[in-house]
């Protein structure tokens, strides 16, 4: 009975150790850079929607020109029109009282190492919009909008800078490894600790 109830022991501290590793191995591992542009375009797409008073009772032709995902922006602002009942066409071409039109400046990505060992990442997209109504081809410039993301962990998913791809590499396998080796010595201390009672 007394040996059941140390492997009990045992077993719950192995867990302990385990789930700990894991989770600080997992709190390391940053968010990906897709996932964070893909939320500032959004963000930006639901301001320009709100601000631009467009009648969604017709068609809205949108375009996007300008280096940079232009998919994301391009889906950002349909789903942005789609949620408030309105219709999205895509493409410059399209003849329409009301064009959207969307130049992607930048997206921009740094990726600063701290101290520390973590590294900051700070990613800013932006973007300039305008409207064209009607047959007259009125303009209406909307501004300049971008978003700022901060965050800070040891290695980012999909980087896009080469200068550090080798070393997230390494200390990515260094801690999915470190749950492995607390695990194994914990058995080990179990091991020994029954080994040498008996």
């Amino acid at each position: 009975m007394h040996l059941v109830r140390q492997i009990r022991i045992g077993a719950y501290v192995i867990f302990l150790c385990t789930s700990y590793s894991l989770s600080r191995a997992a709190d390391s591992l940053g968010v990906s850079s897709t996932t964070i542009v893909r939320s500032q375009v959004q963000s930006i797409a639901e301001e320009i929607v709100d601000h631009a008073q467009l009648d969604l009772k017709g068609r809205v032709a949108v375009s996007v020109e300008g280096d940079g995902p232009r998919s994301l922006v391009e889906n950002a602002v349909c789903q942005a029109l789609q949620k408030r009942n309105g219709t999205c066409l895509l493409g410059a071409g399209a003849v329409l009282d009301q064009k959207l039109q969307l130049i992607l400046l930048g997206v921009d990505i740094q990726v600063r190492q701290q101290e520390t060992g973590w590294r900051e990442r700070k990613i800013v997209t932006t973007l300039d919009a305008r409207i064209v109504r009607g047959g007259e081809q009125a303009v209406q410039w909307l501004g300049t909008l971008s978003r700022e993301t901060k965050d800070t962990a040891q290695v980012f998913p999909s980087l896009q800078l080469s200068s550090f791809q080798k070393s997230d590499e390494s200390s990515a396998m260094q801690r999915l490894l470190t749950p492995l080796i607390v695990l194994g010595g914990a058995f080990l201390i179990i091991y020994l600790f029954f080994t040498v009672r008996s």
